[in-house]
Order: structure tokens, then C-alpha cells, then sequence
């Protein structure tokens, strides 16, 4: 890839990822997932707000995919965001706090704390997107987020078409796609 289109691809993702989280907190997209989530795999309609938030949640996960993932899962953010540790290393030092909250007005190390991601995708936020972008194609996430929002406002459950396994691993890797962006929003706002 040609290092003008590279730089664009990076400004790119980087408005993605800012535009996201200046429309949700990262507590506020967790909770609308896991609620969008319960909704569709149980047989009541989501009710939990309004629809159209659900619906606007989905859009904007889709919007914040496609400029973030290039290519085979590589994604387009610079490595800036990686934290270099030794090799005595066990577990991320959660008491870094300007490695994972944002400087957003309501942010706080409660809330905005990456419960779902491994160490080492806390340390290499790109490691869960690659992962994420292996799981299901881009096609394939659009049907997933289309489902979810079909699911969830009917009285029809998800799990009429994905197994219990194929909803526990679309919900993991969902929550930590927004943690790992999250992660990404983070230290990118701090290397300006």
C-alpha cells in the first residue's frame, strides 16, 4: 500500500474512531449492545428505549468497521497505540489510568475499564480487531448487526437462527471490537 494512501487510511479510521466516541461513551455502547443483545435472543421486543437508538448504535458500529479494518483484519491505526512491555510481564498495570480513560467529560476509570479484552489485546488493542474481522467478513458483521436489530424488536428470538454458541462468540467479539476502539480513542487522543 502506497504511504499517501496509508496516511489516509490512518486520518481515516482515526475520524471513525473519534466521531464514535463523541457520540457514545464507552459504558453508554456496552450497555446498548448487551440490552440490543438480551432483546433479540429472548421473545419480547426491545424496550429498554427507543428503537431508533438501537438501530443508530448498529449504523454507527458499521461505520466505525469499515475505515478501522483493511484488508485480511489489519487495521489501520498506527501501532503508536501499543504499550511496550518486558518480558517480566504477568498482567496490564491497571493504575495507568491514561492508558484506557478518556478524557471525555463523564469518563472514569470504573467506566471506561476493557473487561472484555486478554492482556495482551489490552496491550495491542489491534490484536482484537484483527480477531474480530477473522471471526465474520464484513458482509457477514453487516447480516449479524441487520439480525440483531430484526431480533430484538420482534417476538421472535436469534436463537431460532445462531446456535447459543454462535451468539456468545458475536457478543464477545462485538464487546471487545468497541473496547479495543475505545483502547485506540485513548492513547491516539494522547499522541497528539
Amino acid at each position: 500500500m502506497e504511504k499517501r494512501e496509508l496516511k489516509a487510511r490512518h486520518s481515516s479510521s482515526q475520524f471513525s474512531i473519534h466521531s464514535f466516541f463523541d457520540t457514545y461513551s464507552l459504558a453508554a455502547a456496552i450497555v446498548q449492545v448487551e440490552q440490543s443483545l438480551e432483546a433479540a435472543t429472548n421473545n419480547r421486543p426491545y424496550k429498554k428505549g427507543p428503537a431508533y437508538d438501537m438501530v443508530y448504535l448498529y449504523t454507527n458500529l458499521q461505520e466505525l468497521y469499515v475505515p478501522v479494518i483493511i484488508g485480511k483484519g489489519a487495521c489501520t491505526v498506527k501501532p503508536k497505540c501499543k504499550i511496550k512491555v518486558g518480558k517480566e510481564y504477568t498482567q496490564p498495570d491497571m493504575q495507568q489510568y491514561q492508558h484506557f480513560v478518556s478524557r471525555s467529560h463523564f469518563a472514569n476509570a470504573w467506566n471506561c475499564f476493557p473487561r472484555h479484552l486478554t492482556a495482551q489485546q489490552y496491550l495491542n488493542p489491534n490484536k482484537a480487531i484483527k480477531k474480530f474481522s477473522a471471526f465474520l467478513s464484513q458482509q457477514e458483521w453487516e447480516q449479524v448487526f441487520k439480525d440483531i436489530i430484526k431480533y430484538a424488536l420482534s417476538n421472535e428470538a436469534m436463537s431460532e437462527e445462531y446456535t447459543a454458541y454462535d451468539i456468545l462468540c458475536i457478543r464477545m467479539h462485538i464487546l471487545r471490537f468497541v473496547e479495543a476502539c475505545h483502547l485506540l480513542h485513548v492513547r491516539i487522543s494522547q499522541n497528539k
